[in-house]
């Protein structure tokens, strides 16, 4: 945000206090005589954020859930400001920084008077857009304890005049860009509106169903807006609840403390929240949290070129496959040919998992218990891929399981067997071999009861025992060696493990950032074990984190086509720093192909995952249109020159298109969204991706993903890309074969690059100096 930096000041203003460093102003007043938060605002954008009503409402700013004797006894105690009977402030301030230090005490529990007291700090910086909030907590019950602290709660109002033109910025998976969020449906297709009590429940995981720690608010008209984020080094667990209406959106953020439930424990946020005025769009929004991230220890082995630790083929390969063998050999045998099939199309070494490879014992699998949704035949047509998580090789692959990895092997493939990291198949009528060493490393419920993997008869494990990671370190090394398998898909990693109460297990009770520390060393430890039997080998996992980046090769994207799903909104942070596919390409699914593959392409994202199916297969002749489509896009992947953008190049801000006007979108629906808004898809039939190389040349890629010819303009602005104005760069448009041609120079100011491409087809500009 432009200006010079003005000086920071505190005015008394009656009982009440301002802090205003002439970017954000935070003004506190009291009512009858407890101090509340009135107002945030964007002093140069003259933008208040929040609604008027907010400073009379009880559940303003923070609120804390308690319960008795560690959770274990019925009972749950909410207070928040209302509750307080008396506060008080202390400021400080200089010419570099102010901090508002507000206190509210005298809050009783049904134990102990004064039980409670509640510090906020807030804190600005000379120049610093960013205001910067802390919460702490001192807690005498010696029977109640902080389960969760809610900080801050605030309720934001539409930035500019027109609610209808407002876009909320999500950090979940490859991103969500809500257009009208104000007027979306509530949840925004994922639950942001969830109120359920934690650990689970409560709006969103972080790290866990939320791939990043930031949101952003902003007009897109205006361009201008509020940005949002916790500025967590150590991810700790969060929860963030989201509850949109017409007038507002009730912001929550939910802290776990580290020992949830403990009597008589205090609470110190370990970390800055943070909230400031930006001017832009998504981007600039990605830009200011890829600054801070960036510095973060899961980026500490550099960006993607400089990353030794991740296998060259995989960095640069341009599918991803999935096979489902369904502990059937046939079925087995029959998508090793279709794998086959794709390695001959792509020309390139490609990865892939395989799930069901493991044979089917009914009687030694949990998931045909009685009572089991996943029984078969009762209520399966084919066994699940979770049947005897954690029990191989006692329960051992499919008989032909090595020999068509070794097949795979041969031609160029990286299959990876599904190994799910929290979960373990307890048995049936046969109990599991590993019984007696798996229940002590199971995870514990409140009451010590082993859990349950949410929705499944399975155990949940704790990351944290060393049996359990052992137990899959071995299983890794094992499928490397013996069933010639390219790597190991690590399934529920998310970034966090579940919540677990054992009292035995050397974490803490719950909460903190042990489910994450746990996570990362297990995710750890599995990889560490793939390589020292393959340095050519990888792992993956389910929908990662930002917070295990520096332990994985690749991250599968949760969903690749969905409602809110426009703006690659985590590749524009962290692109060129980690490998992603998408959860589902597939040629046989009709239209939402072609959106799945380009959108993913033009971020520089594997295009996948394609389910190797015999329905799939490159040989049909039906699905010949689409085999067109994807040699094309994997043609780029063959030139080196192209693969400097896709592959290790940073994602930048894409071009605008000024024709067509007005753009037109696809009308595709995705078989796995229907739940939400029909599971429309409408995005832009040209999509595009600008890329800047290492070596600091700019790639441009279009793709038509329409049935019919597009002419296009694209309106390319090369000085924000940081190329030097007033020197000669020549622009070269070059296609799937890598002819190429000179269109034109540029030398300074926009770049229109302009022509017309057929039906689903794609073409690459490259911009470099003469």
């Amino acid at each position: 945000m432009a200006g010079d930096a003005a000086p920071v000041a505190i005015e008394q203003l009656g009982d009440g206090v301002i802090a205003d460093n002439g970017l954000v102003r935070v003004e506190f007043v009291t009512i009858d005589g407890i101090h509340r938060l009135r107002q945030i605002r964007a002093v140069g954008h003259e933008q208040d954020c929040l609604t008027g009503d907010f400073v009379n409402r009880p559940e303003a700013l923070w609120q804390l859930v308690l319960r008795p004797d560690y959770g274990t006894s019925e009972g749950e105690r909410t207070v928040n400001i209302a509750d307080a009977t008396e506060s008080s402030v202390d400021t400080q301030c200089d010419e570099h920084h102010c901090v508002l230090r507000l206190i509210w005490s005298g809050i009783d529990l049904p134990d102990a008077a004064d039980a409670l007291d509640v510090e906020v700090c807030v804190t600005l910086r000379a120049g610093d857009p960013l205001s910067r909030w802390r919460i702490a907590v001192r807690n005498r019950s010696e029977r109640w304890g902080l389960w969760q602290v809610r900080f801050p709660i605030l309720v934001l109002r539409p930035i500019g005049a027109d609610r209808l033109d407002n876009a909320l910025v999500l950090g979940k998976d490859r991103g969500r860009l809500v257009e009208g969020c104000f007027d979306a449906p509530l949840g925004f297709g994922h639950g942001f509106n969830a109120q359920e009590p934690p650990p689970v429940g409560f709006g969103q995981s972080m790290p866990g169903s939320l791939s990043m720690q930031f949101q952003a608010l902003y007009s897109q008209r205006g361009r201008t807006g509020i940005y949002m984020a916790t500025y967590d080094a150590e991810s700790y667990a969060k929860h963030i609840r989201i509850v949109n209406s017409p007038e507002s959106l009730l912001y929550e953020l939910g802290h776990d403390p580290a020992d949830m439930g403990k009597p008589a424990a205090d609470y110190t946020m370990p970390y800055d929240f943070v909230l400031r005025p930006f001017d832009g769009d998504w981007f600039d929004a990605c830009q200011t949290y890829r600054e801070w991230a960036l510095d973060q220890p899961w980026c500490r082995s550099g960006p993607l070129r400089e990353r030794d630790d991740i296998p060259t083929w995989f960095k640069e390969s341009p599918l991803f496959l999935t096979g489902y063998a369904a502990s059937d050999e046939v079925r087995l045998q029959e998508q090793t040919d279709v794998w086959l099939e794709y390695l001959d199309l792509a020309g390139m070494p490609c990865g892939g998992t395989w799930y069901g490879w493991k044979q089917y014992m009914t009687e030694s699998t949990a998931y045909d218990l009685p009572d089991s949704e996943w029984r078969v035949p009762e209520m399966l047509n084919l066994p699940c891929s979770n049947v005897h998580d954690g029990n191989y090789p006692k329960l051992p692959a499919l008989a032909s399981f090595a020999e068509c990895c070794r097949r795979l092997r041969a031609a160029g493939a990286y299959p990876t067997p599904y190994v799910c990291l929290q979960i373990f198949d307890q048995g049936r009528l046969q109990p599991s071999p590993y019984l007696s060493e798996a229940e002590p490393a199971a995870s514990r419920d409140t009451a010590g009861e082993i859990q349950r993997y949410p929705g499944e008869p399975s155990w949940l494990m704790c990351t944290w025992p060393q049996w359990w990671r052992d137990r899959l370190a071995e299983t890794c090394s094992l499928l490397i060696r013996d069933e010639r398998a390219g790597g190991v898909y690590l399934d529920t990693m998310h970034g966090g493990g579940h919540a677990c109460f054992s009292r035995t297990h050397g974490h803490s009770y719950g909460g903190g950032n042990d489910r994450t520390r746990g996570m990362h060393e297990l995710a750890r430890i599995c990889r560490d074990a793939v390589k020292a039997a393959d340095p050519e080998a990888y792992t993956d996992g389910e929908n990662p984190t930002e917070d295990m980046i520096d332990v994985v090769d690749g991250i599968l994207y949760q969903r690749t086509a969905y409602p809110h799903l426009s703006a690659p909104i985590f590749a524009a942070v962290y692109g060129d720093y980690i490998c992603r596919y998408g959860i589902n390409c597939n040629p046989d699914e009709g239209e939402v192909f072609y959106i799945c593959a380009a959108s993913l392409f033009v971020e520089g994202a594997k295009i996948g995952r394609i389910h190797a199916a015999p329905a799939a297969a490159p040989s049909r002749p039906e699905l010949a249109p689409q085999m067109a489509f994807l040699r094309q896009l994997c043609g780029y992947y063959r030139q080196q020159g192209a693969r400097e953008f896709l592959c290790y190049g940073r994602l930048v801000r894409p071009p605008r298109f000024s024709r067509p006007d007005p753009m037109p979108l696809t009308d595709c629906i995705e078989s796995r969204g229907r739940a939400y808004l029909g599971g429309a898809i409408r995005l832009p039939v040209l999509q595009t991706g600008a890329f800047v190389s290492p070596g600091g040349e700019v790639g441009i890629f279009i793709v038509n993903v329409a049935d019919g010819s597009q002419e296009f303009a694209a309106d390319v602005p090369l000085p924000e890309y940081g190329l030097p104005e007033g020197r000669a760069h020549s622009v070269d448009q070059i296609d799937c074969d890598g002819e190429t041609s000179t269109i034109g120079e540029w030398t300074a100011g926009a770049l229109t690059l302009a022509g017309t491409l057929p039906p689903r087809s794609a073409t690459m500009y490259r911009i470099a100096p003469q």
